[in-house]
C-alpha cells in the first residue's frame, strides 16, 4: 500500500489536477529519477528533491511541491489503474533472485514478524486488489503531520527558510482516523535458537552468515545520540562517558576484525573471499550482531569453519595492543578529518544523514562533538574493556550463557553431480549446518598475532624535476605545468572540498594497448594491481602501513583509458602522491594475489548473469559493440578471466606505466607552489617519458549492422525482461550536433515516462541514456530503454519503436522542448559544483583535448 502510494505522489494533485508533478518539477530543472525520486522501506517513504543551486526563488517552490504530496494528492480511480500495470512492471523487475534470497534470510531471522511477511513492494495478488478507496483511506491515515519529518539542507538563509516552511505546513493537518504511531518496544516472538537454513538458487552468490540475537536495551544504550524510549538522560555523565567508551571500544573491535579478514584473505587456502561483521535491526522484530563470510566457490563448509574460529578468536580475547593502538590512531584521524571537512559536505549527504538519524530516534552530532567526545575517552579504552564489551554480544547478562547461532547458507544451484555440480544436501539441513558449525568449535583458536608496520619504502624518486614551461588558464583557475621528463600537469585550487585534494594520472589516452578479446586481460590486470602490492610491500602490509591515513589510491582500467586514481587530505598528499608513483614504477603482482582473485572473479562470475539488466550489460552491450568487450572490462566467460598469466599481464603493463605519458590534474586544497614541489619530487622525478601518447590510444568504436537484434537470457527465476533499442552514432560529429541529440534524448526519456509508464502501463523505469564521447568526436551510443514483464517484451518494443516514430515526424511542443532543456543545462553546468566535475569534466585529458575549455567557456 505505501509503495503504491508512493508511485501516486507524483501524478495528480489539487494543485495540478491536470498533469503529474514531474511535469512542474522539470520546469524547475529537476531531472527525473536523478533529482526527483522516491524509496519506500520497512518503516517509511522517503521524498528526494535536490534543486541545482541556492536561489530561494527556486527553493521554495519544493515547498508547494510537498506540501502537495502531504495532502493534495487526488488519488483518482483513473489514476490508480494507470499506475497499478507499472507497480507491478517494478514489482517483477525488482523481483530477482538475489531479492528472493533477502527475503528468506529476513524470514529465517524472524519468521512471521510483519517486517518479514510483508515486503514493502508487495504481492501481485494484493497490488491487483487495492483500488482508489483503499489508497485514500491510507493516506489519511499515515500522510499527517506527526507522522512527518522535513529536512531541507543548503546554502539559505535560515529565517527565511523556515517562514516558508510555516507559511506552506502551518494548516497543515491530519484528516480522518490516524494509523498507531510504530512502538519502538514492539519485539517479535521468535523461535528460540540455534537455528539453521539454507537458500538454494540459480545464479546466487555463495554466502554463509551467523547472527546472534541482541538484547534491544542495551544495544540502543550504546550510543549517547540515541534519543528514544531508552536513552540515558543527559545529567548522568559519568554514565555517559562509560557509553562512550563501549561505544568506541566496540568500534575499535569491529574495526580491527575487518582487517584480520583482509588479511586472511590472502591466504592460498583461506576458504572465503570476503568476509566482515555487523549489526541488523529488523523492525519490531529483533536485534543482531553477525558475520558474513563469502565462500570460496560453493566450499560454505570450510567458509562457516573459518568464520566459527575467527569469531571464537574475537570472543575469546579481543584484540592486542598493538591493534589498539592501531585502531585508536586511525579513529582519531578520521574524526579529524570528518572534523575539518564538515562544511563542504554534500548537502544530499548531510540531509539524508539527518534524517535517517532523526527518524531512527537519534540526535545527528557535528563531527566536532564526535572528535570532542573521542579526546575525552579514547586514552583511557583498554584492551579489557574491549574485551568485555565483545564478550556482551556472545553472552546473555552478564556475561552469563554464551548465545546460540543463527546460521544461513546461501548458495548457488549446482549442476547435477555427474556433470561437475557439488552435492548441497548437507545444506538443506539444519542438522547438517549444525554439524559443520559445532566441529569448527571444538578447537580453541590461538590469539591474533598482528603483523609489525613498516614505513613506506618510496621517499625518493630521484632529484626534483624541473619545469620547463608554465601556463595559466586565469578564466578557470587552471595551472599547466611542463616537466623536462614530458610529464604534464594541471592544477586547480578549489575550495570546494575543504582540506581534500583530489588527483588522476593518465597514462597513455586510452585503450590501445588491448586488443578487443583481451578483456581477461584486463580484469586481471586492474585487480592484481592492487591486490599485489609493490616490490617493497604486499598488499597487507600497504594496508597497514595506510590504516591511520586519509587517503585512497587506485589502479582503474575503463572506456576512458588507464588511470590511476588518488584522493587525500593535504596532510597525507605526499604520501598518496608516492604511492602513486610507486605504482607507475614498481607494482609486483605478487603470485600469492592470485588465488584471491580467482575467488573474487569466481563469485563475480557465478551471479553475473541472473537479472535481465546484468545480462544487457554483459552480453547486449558488446553485440551491440560488434564483439569489442573492452568497453565493459569483462569477458564473456569465467574461463577467459581466469586464463591470463603474470607474466602476461606485467609484459604489457609495466613498459607502458614506466615510459608512455604521462598527464596529472590534481584539484582541491592546494596551491601551485605546494602542488609544484609535490610534484616535481614525484612524477617529474621520473625519467623522460613519451611527449605524446604512443602505446595507448583512443578506440574508434564499432557496432554491429543497422537492424542487427539478438535476445538473451538469464540465469534464476522470472525477474522480466530488459529492452534496449540502440543508436551508434558511427561518425565524428560536431559539439553542437552532440548537444542537440543530448537534449533529444531528453526529451525521448520524458515521452518514454508519460507514455509507455504512466499513459501505457508497460514499464516501471523506461528512459533514454546518451552516451557520446568528446574525445572520439562525439562517437558512441543512443539508447531507448525500458524494463517489463517478460510477456509484454513485444509490446515495449513496438511502444519503443512508436516514440521514435513520433520524434521523427512530428515537431516537439515548446513545453516539451523546455522541460527537456532544463535539466540537461543544468546537469551539464554541474562540473563547476564538485572538484570531480572539474577533475574529471575539465582537466583530465585536456593535453589531448584542449577545445573543450572553448566549448564550456563561462
Amino acid at each position: 500500500m505505501a509503495h503504491f502510494l508512493e508511485h501516486l505522489a507524483f501524478q495528480k494533485s489539487r494543485r495540478h489536477p491536470d498533469e503529474g508533478l514531474f511535469s512542474e518539477l522539470e520546469r524547475m530543472g529537476l531531472q527525473s529519477g536523478a533529482d526527483s525520486n522516491a524509496s519506500t522501506g520497512l518503516e517509511a517513504t522517503t521524498y528526494h528533491l535536490t534543486l541545482p543551486g541556492s536561489d530561494f526563488a527556486r527553493a521554495e517552490p519544493l515547498l508547494a511541491v510537498l506540501r502537495d504530496i502531504a495532502d493534495g494528492l487526488l488519488i483518482t480511480p483513473k489514476d490508480v489503474e494507470q499506475e497499478r500495470a507499472v507497480v507491478i512492471s517494478e514489482l517483477i523487475a525488482r523481483d530477482s533472485t538475489a531479492a528472493k534470497a533477502s527475503r528468506a534470510f529476513m524470514r529465517f531471522l524472524a519468521p512471521d514478524s510483519i517486517a518479514a511477511e510483508q515486503w514493502p513492494g508487495g504481492t501481485r495478488e494484493s497490488l491487483e486488489t487495492i483500488d482508489a478507496a483503499d489508497l485514500k483511506a491510507f493516506y489519511q491515515a499515515h500522510y499527517r503531520p506527526e507522522k512527518m519529518i522535513l529536512v531541507v539542507v543548503g546554502d539559505q538563509d535560515v529565517d527565511r527558510m523556515e517562514a516558508a516552511i510555516i507559511k506552506y505546513f502551518a494548516d497543515f493537518k491530519g484528516r480522518g482516523p490516524a494509523a498507531p504511531m510504530a512502538d519502538e518496544a514492539a519485539i517479535a516472538d521468535l523461535p528460540a535458537p540455534p537455528r539453521a537454513a539454507s537458500h538454494i538458487a540459480p545464479g546466487l552468490r555463495p554466502m554463509v552468515a551467523v547472527n546472534f540475537a541482541q538484547d534491544r536495551t542495551a544495544l540502543l544504550r550504546r550510543s549517547i545520540a540515541y534519543s528514544g524510549r531508552y536513552r540515558v538522560e543527559p545529567d548522568d555523565a559519568d554514565r555517559r562517558d562509560e557509553i562512550l567508551r563501549q561505544s568506541f571500544a566496540l568500534d575499535f573491535a569491529l574495526a580491527a576484525f575487518q582487517r584480520r579478514v583482509q588479511d586472511l584473505m590472502f591466504g592460498a587456502d583461506a576458504g572465503f573471499s570476503a568476509g566482515g561483521a555487523s549489526f541488523d535491526h529488523i523492525p519490531r522484530a529483533a536485534y543482531f550482531f553477525g558475520f558474513s563470510f563469502t565462500p570460496a566457490g560453493d566450499d560454505w563448509q570450510k567458509a562457516l569453519a573459518v568464520l566459527r574460529r575467527e569469531a571464537d578468536r574475537l570472543r575469546l580475547y579481543g584484540i592486542t595492543e598493538a591493534e589498539l593502538d592501531l585502531m585508536r590512531i586511525s579513529q582519531k584521524k578520521a574524526l579529524e578529518t570528518a572534523a575539518e571537512r564538515a562544511d563542504t559536505r554534500s548537502s544530499g549527504a548531510l540531509a539524508s544523514q539527518i534524517l535517517s538519524s532523526v527518524a531512527s530516534s537519534y540526535v545527528f552530532r557535528h563531527p566536532r562533538d564526535q572528535l570532542a567526545d573521542f579526546a575525552r575517552v579514547a586514552d583511557d579504552i583498554t584492551t579489557d574493556d574491549v574485551r568485555m564489551v565483545v564478550q556482551g554480544l556472545f553472552h546473555a547478562g552478564d556475561h552469563g550463557a554464551l548465545r546460540q547461532p543463527l546460521i544461513f547458507v546461501r548458495l548457488a544451484e549446482s549442476a547435477p553431480e555427474d556433470a561437475g555440480g557439488k552435492d548441497h544436501d548437507a545444506a538443506d539441513s539444519m542438522d547438517g549446518i549444525m554439524a559443520v558449525w559445532e566441529e569448527a568449535g571444538d578447537q580453541r583458536p590461538p590469539p591474533w598475532e598482528m603483523a609489525a608496520r613498516s614505513d613506506f619504502a618510496y621517499q625518493s624518486f630521484g632529484p626534483p624535476g624541473r619545469v620547463i614551461h608554465r601556463d595559466e588558464i586565469a578564466d578557470f583557475g587552471i595551472f599547466r605545468l611542463h616537466f623536462a621528463n614530458h610529464v604534464v600537469a594541471q592544477i586547480k585550487e578549489s575550495d570546494l572540498e575543504q582540506n581534500l585534494v583530489r588527483f588522476s594520472i593518465r597514462v597513455g589516452n586510452g585503450l590501445s594497448l588491448y586488443h578487443p578479446d583481451e578483456a581477461g586481460l584486463m580484469l586481471k590486470t586492474r585487480q592484481l594491481a592492487v591486490l599485489g602490492g609493490l616490490g617493497a610491500h604486499d598488499f597487507q602490509a600497504l594496508a597497514a602501513i595506510m590504516a591511520d591515513q586519509s587517503l585512497s589510491v587506485s589502479l582503474s582500467i575503463d572506456p576512458e583509458g588507464i588511470r590511476i586514481l588518488g584522493a587525500a587530505i593535504v596532510e597525507d598528499l605526499p604520501l598518496a602522491l608516492n604511492y602513486a608513483t610507486a605504482m607507475l614504477s614498481d607494482l609486483a603482482f605478487r603470485a600469492e594475489a592470485e588465488p584471491l582473485y580467482e575467488r573474487g572473479v569466481t563469485q563475480l562470475y557465478t551471479g553475473l548473469r541472473s537479472s535481465p539488466q546484468a545480462v544487457m550489460q554483459v552480453d547486449g552491450l558488446p553485440f551491440v559493440l560488434a564483439g569489442d568487450r573492452r568497453k565493459i572490462g569483462l569477458p564473456e566467460s569465467l574461463e577467459k578471466a581466469l586464463a591470463p598469466d603474470r607474466e602476461a599481464i606485467m609484459a604489457r603493463i609495466k613498459p607502458f606505466l614506466l615510459s608512455d605519458f604521462l598527464e596529472i590534474s590534481l584539484v582541491g586544497a592546494i596551491g601551485l607552489a605546494e602542488a609544484e614541489t609535490l610534484l616535481a619530487s614525484t612524477v617529474g622525478a621520473l625519467p623522460a617519458r613519451a611527449v605524446q601518447p604512443a602505446q595507448s590510444l583512443p578506440i574508434v568504436p564499432t557496432y554491429a549492422e543497422n537492424g542487427a537484434s539478438a535476445s538473451f537470457t538469464y540465469v534464476g527465476e522470472d525477474a522480466g525482461s530488459q529492452n534496449v533499442l540502440f543508436w551508434p552514432v558511427r561518425d565524428a560529429i560536431p559539439r553542437k550536433q552532440a548537444l542537440a541529440l543530448h537534449l533529444l534524448t531528453s526529451v525521448l526519456s520524458i515521452k518514454a515516462r508519460e507514455d509507455v509508464r504512466e499513459m501505457d502501463g508497460l514499464s516501471y523505469a523506461p528512459g533514454a541514456s546518451w552516451q557520446l564521447a568528446s574525445s572520439l568526436g562525439y562517437r558512441g551510443l543512443i539508447s531507448l530503454f525500458a524494463d517489463s514483464d517478460a510477456l509484454r517484451s513485444d509490446a515495449v518494443m513496438k511502444a519503443l519503436k512508436a516514440l521514435l516514430d513520433e520524434a521523427a515526424d512530428h515537431p516537439i511542443s515548446d513545453d516539451l522542448l523546455d522541460r527537456a532543456r532544463l535539466p540537461v543545462v543544468e546537469q551539464l553546468s554541474r562540473w563547476r559544483d564538485s572538484n570531480e566535475g572539474w577533475l574529471f569534466g575539465v582537466l583530465e585529458g585536456l593535453s589531448h583535448a584542449p577545445d573543450r575549455l572553448i566549448a564550456i567557456a563561462p
